[in-house]
């Protein structure tokens, strides 16, 4: 059987595992680093950039580097420069062929199947634009893995519950744990309540917010700077913007070591800095904070539990690293204590591990993961005070265990209706049509019929996000099966091979060149960011040369 790896696609950072046959291992890339940048440059000659190269340079070429395009995958948004226009599953892409190239360097051998994770909450359009990126990168993906699934398998290792030291064996079974798993990364914030027991690891419930992320705290920081500092006019210009979101970056991971860091923002004529304290920190960054109580306390009432029921709270992500997202937590959850455990590799080394369980490895074949709709599905249904708005009636609940099958009856109306047509959607909006529009069902009754139909609808929904519709009406033996998938996220084959094509325009930095190029790029970000004196300086010397 060929080697299976474990990819965390993160919105900010990217990590490939393999399953050793005891251990999840990081593969490192090709400057020797196990975390890859998320983050995708383009130059004029038809070079692509991925990772550390392309996020050096942001500051110089902003116009044709992308990051953060995982807050948008599966969905219409372009991305634009001088190479073309993208999508996010593009962009995806080419970060994903970067990882499977340094797999391939590492073993000295095709690396052809990949699993790789997704926020919870993601909906199908959303995980199978991931799956597409993964097939337009060279890796058949049969499975998709939610994130605290694959960061609970990893806190497993690190508890002893699954051991990873070679002279003992996985244990029995899981001991019975309740995790909030809160994973908050530079885009994206997912947070999930998962049971542990046996051998089973089981998502309970979910929610999130894809707008979120470690990100939003740079802005605050640097909108507070701007603000301070009367740089409103200036802030406006690309370079200077990102030259203080930089600045802001540097502050937020600084206050995550010590209580106080200086912000320094050096870039043309602006030569100026101020001091942040923690406490401070809170206070700029508050609107932020208050966003991640909603998700926190929605998956609380979504399963019924409360915090005294928590045995354990799982960090991920770089941005649960920072002391004011801590305390909030704490606040929130009313704890005195939150540990945390390498919240950077946590859902990768989770990866690693199922990447042992997909190729069925005897050590953890065993282990099963189940997962949860994160949205609800449904249909319309009339609505006697508004006709022009047809209500949404729920058949399967958002957070339901899947696999699942559920059945409801319906009937017309109306007496002497001549038509049924039922509207197939998925979300949380109490009218239909504000919900996601998968596809409808029209039936044309033989003869017009009275509200006394009994009309069976029934939804079928399985763990790869394929959602089967089944109407039956008995009277006038009726039975029709619709397979609805996120069709506006499923390419044909035609499609998937013009993707294809178009990734394989652009040339890969070398791995024997990154290293240099590395340096090169660093070189010129210090200088595009450097204040007027110190450019001065450097041209008078390269005259005197």
């Amino acid at each position: 059987m060929s080697r299976i790896v474990g990819i965390d696609l993160g919105t900010t950072n990217s990590l490939v595992y393999y399953w050793d046959g005891r251990k999840s291992c990081p593969i490192p890339n090709a400057l020797g680093e196990y975390i890859t940048p998320s983050v995708v440059s383009f130059d004029d000659d038809g070079t692509v950039y991925v990772g550390k190269v392309a996020k050096q340079r942001k500051a110089t070429h902003p116009d044709s580097t992308f990051e953060s395009f995982k807050r948008f995958m599966g969905r219409e948004h372009p991305f634009t420069c001088s190479a073309g226009t993208f999508s996010s599953t593009e962009l995806s892409a080419f970060v994903l062929k970067n990882l499977k190239e340094d797999a391939e360097r590492y073993f000295g051998e095709k690396i052809t199947e990949a699993v790789i994770s997704v926020p919870a909450y993601f909906n199908d359009r959303a995980r199978n634009a991931t799956k597409m990126a993964g097939q337009i990168a060279g890796l058949k993906v049969d499975r998709i893995i939610n994130e605290p699934s694959a960061a609970a398998l990893s806190y497993m290792v690190h508890m002893g519950i699954l051991n990873s030291d070679e002279d003992k064996e996985i244990d029995d079974g899981f001991e019975e744990r309740t995790l909030l798993v809160f994973d908050f990364g530079g885009g994206t914030l997912d947070v999930s309540l998962v049971d542990t027991f046996d051998n089973i690891v089981e998502i309970i419930t979910v929610s999130g917010d894809n707008m979120l992320g470690g990100i939003d705290f740079d802005r605050a920081i640097a909108d507070w700077f701007i603000k301070e500092k009367q740089l409103e006019e200036r802030a406006k210009k690309p370079e200077i913007r990102l030259a203080i979101l930089a600045a802001a970056e540097h502050v937020k991971m600084a206050l995550s070591e010590s209580s106080s860091a200086k912000m320094v923002v050096n870039i043309e004529d602006i030569s100026t800095e101020a001091e942040i304290k923690d406490v401070e920190m809170a206070q700029i960054c508050a609107s932020v904070l208050q966003r991640i109580y909603k998700p926190v306390n929605s998956v609380l009432l979504d399963s019924g539990r409360t915090t005294d029921m928590i045995t354990d709270i799982v960090m991920v992500g770089g941005s649960s690293r920072m002391p004011v997202v801590q305390q909030f937590l704490k606040h929130i959850l009313h704890r005195m204590e939150i540990k945390v455990v390498n919240p950077d590799h946590i859902i990768a080394e989770g990866m690693g591990v199922y990447a042992g369980i997909k190729e069925r490895d005897a050590e953890v074949k065993d282990i099963l993961l189940t997962d949860v709709c994160p949205f609800s599905l449904g249909t319309n249904v009339h609505n006697a005070k508004n006709e022009d708005k047809a209500l949404s009636y729920f058949i399967i609940e958002r957070n339901s265990p899947l696999p699942i099958s559920r059945t409801r009856n319906l009937y017309p109306s109306k007496d002497g209706q001549r038509y049924s047509v039922f509207r197939i959607f998925q979300g949380e909006e109490m009218y239909s049509d504000d919900n996601k529009i998968l596809g409808e069902i029209e039936i044309t009754f033989p003869t017009p019929v009275n509200r006394d139909l009994q009309m069976q609808l029934t939804y079928t929904y399985d763990i790869n996000g394929i959602l089967i519709v089944n109407v039956d009406i008995e009277r006038f033996n009726i039975h029709i099966e619709r397979i609805f998938t996120d069709s506006g996220s499923v390419s044909p084959d035609a499609d998937l091979q013009a993707k294809i094509d178009k990734l394989k325009e652009f040339r890969s930095l070398n791995a024997e060149d990154e290293d240099s190029k590395m340096v090169l790029e660093w070189g010129k970000r210090l200088y595009a960011m450097a204040p007027p004196s110190v450019k001065n300086e450097i041209a008078a010397r390269l005259r005197r040369r």
